[in-house]
C-alpha cells in the first residue's frame, strides 16, 4: 500500500508542475485564464524571454482573449479603438514592472507611440499594442 501511495503522489506531482506557470509571467488574470482552460506549459513558449509575444497558436490566442476579457480589461472598444484609460493602466503597470519610475509625461508619450496598433482581431490588436508597450 505505501509503494501505491508513493506512486499517486509522484504521479500528482506530475501533473501539477506540468501546468506550472513561468516566473516571468506576473498578470494574474493570465494565470487565472492558464488554469481555467485547462491549457499545458507549452502554450508560454509564445513570449520570448522579454515578455514579447511572438506568433501565438490557437490556444495561446484562446489565452490571451481569456485575460483581456476579465475585469473589462479589454484595450480596445466594440469599435476597435484604442481605450486611453485602459492602455495608460496597463502601460503603467508596464513600468512599475520594469522598476522604473511612473511619470504621467512617460505615459503619454508611449500611448501615443503605440495607440496605433494593427491586428486582424482585437486579441492580435492587443499583442501588438502589449509588444510595443512591452518593447
Amino acid at each position: 500500500k505505501m509503494k501505491a501511495s508513493i506512486g499517486l503522489f509522484v504521479f500528482l506531482c506530475v501533473q501539477v508542475f506540468s501546468t506550472e506557470v513561468p516566473e516571468f509571467v506576473k498578470d494574474q488574470d493570465l494565470i487565472d485564464c492558464f488554469h481555467k482552460l485547462k491549457f499545458d506549459k507549452s502554450v508560454w513558449k509564445m513570449f520570448d524571454e522579454h515578455y514579447i509575444i511572438k506568433n501565438p497558436d490557437e490556444d495561446g490566442i484562446k489565452l490571451l482573449d481569456c485575460a483581456l476579457h476579465v475585469h473589462g480589461r479589454n484595450f480596445f472598444d466594440e469599435d476597435e479603438k484604442l481605450i486611453k484609460t485602459h492602455a495608460l493602466k496597463r502601460i503603467k503597470e508596464k513600468i512599475e514592472e520594469k522598476g522604473k519610475e511612473s511619470k504621467d509625461d512617460v505615459f503619454e508619450a508611449i500611448h501615443e507611440a503605440c495607440k496605433h496598433t494593427h491586428g486582424d482581431t482585437v486579441v492580435l490588436k492587443s499583442v501588438n499594442f502589449h509588444n510595443c508597450i512591452t518593447e
